[in-house]
């Protein structure tokens, strides 16, 4: 084992040897606790850092919220985390003095009656630019019909290009709650295209479980839904900016914020899953209905069956 590696194994492992690994881990969860409600109570009242957290989650949406929230209070800017040894397997080296993001990592243990257990413990990772010679990644770049097609399948509601959409909205598409339509005006690029169609579908998703909606209740986290979502497809953000964060969460307890959060990015999460189905479905299978459904888009034919 070379000094570096003994360095990095003293850094993950407690330097405390009188306290249990119980202890240890209750320590460092108690600690990831406090900067998890720290980066809560800071994005609750301050518009830039709520949109860091947004551009945290593009790139982390797979990851639980929970994790999601302590990437944005260790590291805002991490593009791709790994622990050390995984690191090493990819023939990556990790530099001397990296700091770790630490995240929770579910793991069942035995208790003292016998019994599996399920339990949350802090797990060290390093960005890909904490690696000698990492680089981030570029931002990723779908085929746009396959994208377009991908879009249409993530909408609860049917899809309809409108000839009689007014073409001055600044949106270009709308969800009509009461017949549970997504309307769109003809002829958007798709860096105007991709982020209004999302902020409908979120509406419509959003209304959708909700036995009595107002589609004003849920604009905000729309939009921040378009705006995350968008960016995770690499696609411009700039017609999709977020202006000001409701006066109402500063006011709001930890508890109730926290859910309203929550509930921001697990329905990002759902809508990205169903996008994910179409962009990542084997091509063979792609190439029979790509078209079809880039052009029922176009032509004002897209709904509900064409998914």
């Amino acid at each position: 084992m070379s000094e570096f590696e003994k360095t990095i194994k003293e850094a993950i492992e407690p330097k405390d040897t009188k306290k249990s690994y119980g202890e240890v881990m209750r320590e460092r969860r108690a600690k990831l606790n406090e900067l998890s409600a720290k980066a809560y109570s800071d994005i609750a009242c301050d518009r830039k850092a709520f949109v860091a957290m947004l551009d945290t989650a593009s790139r982390f949406l797979r990851n639980s919220v929970g994790n999601i929230m302590l990437i944005y209070a260790q590291n805002p800017k991490a593009t791709e985390l790994r622990t050390y040894n995984e690191w090493k397997q990819k023939e990556k080296i990790v530099k001397k003095g990296a700091t770790q993001v630490y995240v929770l990592k579910k793991k069942e243990y035995t208790d003292s009656e016998g019994k599996t257990r399920v339990g949350y413990d802090p797990e060290g990772k390093f960005d890909v630019l904490d690696t000698v010679d990492g680089q981030a990644a570029p931002a990723p770049k779908y085929d746009e019909k396959t994208l377009v097609r991908g879009l249409v399948h993530a909408c609860s509601a049917k899809v309809v290009v409108d000839a009689d959409f007014p073409q001055s909205n600044p949106e270009g598409a709308a969800y009509i709650k009461d017949k549970n339509e997504i309307r769109c005006k003809y002829g958007m690029p798709l860096d105007e295209l991709v982020p209004t169609v999302l902020n409908a579908a979120a509406l419509a998703t959003f209304c959708g479980g909700d036995e009595t909606p107002r589609v004003a209740d849920y604009e905000f986290k729309a939009r921040c839904i378009a705006y995350l979502l968008t960016e995770k497809y690499g696609i411009s953000t700039d017609n999709i900016q977020i202006q000001s964060i409701p006066s109402a969460y500063e006011s709001m307890d930890a508890d109730e914020f926290k859910g309203e959060v929550a509930d921001l990015l697990t329905t990002a999460k759902a809508i990205d899953g169903r996008v994910a189905e179409v962009l990542f479905r084997p091509k063979e299978q792609n190439k029979s209905t790509d078209t079809k459904a880039h052009d029922s888009v176009e032509k004002g034919t897209a709904g509900k069956e064409e998914r």
